[in-house]
């Protein structure tokens, strides 16, 4: 654990290695023995996250205008039938 004391802010010790390794989203400086703060990098796993986002947003888009077609489709359909039951009964019975 004195070793870990070595590390600078902002590090991990990893004592398998024995080295101090920059926690995630820092790089290590090498000019001055610190972590510094990396600028946002799109690194694999953020672009994983993203693409996921933007295909369920995809998803639930066409899902959503499925579904207000086929209400739609069906409303459409309600009113072309005849709304008075007798009318229904004799098209029952022709059946």
């Amino acid at each position: 654990s004195s070793q870990h004391m070595n590390c600078p802010e902002n590090a991990v010790f990893v004592a398998e290695s024995a080295l101090c390794i920059c926690q995630k989203g820092y790089r290590p400086d090498q000019s001055k023995y610190a972590c510094v703060a990396e600028p946002f990098s799109l690194d694999s796993e953020h672009i994983v996250i993203i693409a996921l986002a933007v295909l369920l947003t995809l998803a639930i888009a066409v899902i959503l205008g499925l579904t207000y077609q086929l209400c739609l489709n069906r409303h459409a359909r309600r009113t072309k039938y005849p709304s008075s039951s007798e009318e229904y009964t004799i098209r029952l019975d022709e059946d």
